[in-house]
């Protein structure tokens, strides 16, 4: 293997999720920063891809992830978690990133309130 390049494995950000506090329990007065953010994501190195069928391998149909691994980014630094098998749909990936951020900061999943995507601003009033 000498003089053979290994990597670069780049980490792809499948699904992600932020969270904030509400404008008006922010203990950080006017920073906008998140709590934290929880991914799903996926490395060639370590998750490995699903496998094609004839047809698909055949049309050229891109390779999918088989499976991946919850990153969870909060002040502490990164945590990569185990990795899961990619079944996901939007709203199951949705699902399975709010329960993961409900159990990281130990509250009940009723407690969390999805205000959309993070085009609103904010000054959303959802979060007000």
């Amino acid at each position: 293997m000498t003089g053979q390049k290994v990597g670069p494995y780049p980490t792809e950000y499948l699904y992600g999720l932020s969270v904030f506090y509400r404008n008006s329990r922010n203990p950080h007065a006017r920073r906008k920063l998140p709590i934290l953010a929880i991914c799903l994501a996926y490395n060639d190195l370590i998750c490995p891809k699903k496998p094609q069928g004839l047809w698909a391998s055949l049309s050229g149909a891109p390779e999918e992830p088989g499976r991946v691994f919850p990153v969870v980014f909060s002040s502490l630094g990164q945590m990569n978690i185990f990795s899961v098998v990619n079944d996901f749909t939007d709203e199951t990936a949705k699902e399975y990133l709010v329960g993961r951020a409900c159990d990281h900061l130990s509250i009940p999943r009723n407690c969390f309130r999805d205000v959309g995507p993070l085009s609103l601003g904010s000054d959303c009033p959802a979060i007000a």
